[in-house]
């Protein structure tokens, strides 16, 4: 379904005039949730940020559904808002049920109907903090203008939550995004070497990560650290150039 671009600069423009801002943050980024679902006409939409657990949980959804499919990846670690953050990139799944890359999150979902999703990462300052989503119970193509007006969405949300972090609101999600926002570099460190030493995707790699984190009750920038300090794990050293290796000729 075309959305037309003078439609998407209207939405964003009623937004920027509400002045989310200067408003109680929360309740700013729900307006944007609501407006990304109108749209969109999309039956559900939801926003999921990474916590001081450096792991994504929703932190709004515009209806129950919306809120049991983040739920549900947030509890299997897998899915199309994971694979948004980690790659940083637009994802998109025009049929869950016919959809093999998140077997796990298929599992936990079958009863939940939601059948197309697409989503949108949310940044801070360069690295990805979460994903935008739009959710419809139908099977359906996604085009050039719905990403763009998904896009458009995000970047609203990405100056809201900006304006949150410069202010250093005492708001929650301030906070948790502060701590991940500080521990991003180590952790991608740490994915870095487990995807050279174990074959790993990017995704993968970040799962056992997390998955270390939750079986040792610890975060997971504190894993991603002892990893890194590990000899076993140690990125290889490069290989001397021919003038360092032959001497000066």
């Amino acid at each position: 379904m075309r959305i037309e671009e003078g439609r998407v600069e209207a939405s964003v423009e009623r937004l920027h005039a509400a002045d989310l801002r200067s408003g109680e943050l929360e309740a700013s980024l729900r307006e944007v949730i609501a407006a990304t679902q109108e749209i969109f006409g999309a039956d559900g939409a939801g926003l999921m940020l990474l916590d001081d657990q450096d792991a994504l949980h929703y932190v709004g959804a515009t209806d129950g559904r919306s809120a049991a499919f983040e739920a549900a990846q947030e509890e299997c670690g897998e899915g199309p808002c994971v694979d948004s953050l980690v790659h940083g990139q637009v994802v998109s799944s025009p049929d869950l049920e016919d959809d093999d890359r998140w077997p796990k999150l298929r599992a936990l979902i079958g009863g939940v109907g939601i059948r197309a999703m697409l989503g949108v990462p949310i940044h801070l300052g360069g690295p990805s903090v979460g994903s935008l989503n739009v959710f419809r119970l139908e099977p359906s193509p996604w085009d050039d203008s719905e990403i763009a007006a998904i896009r458009a969405h995000g970047r609203v949300l990405e100056e809201v939550l900006a304006a949150a972090m410069l202010a250093r609101s005492q708001d929650v999600i301030v906070q948790q995004l502060t701590q991940a926002l500080e521990s991003r570099v180590t952790i991608e460190r740490a994915v870095g070497v487990l995807m050279a030493r174990k074959s790993l995707d990017p995704t993968g790699a970040f799962n056992e990560l997390r998955r270390t984190a939750r079986s040792s009750r610890r975060r997971v920038q504190d894993v991603a650290e002892e990893l890194l300090a590990d000899p076993a794990f140690a990125p290889p050293e490069p290989p001397p150039d021919d003038a360092a290796a032959h001497g000066p000729s």
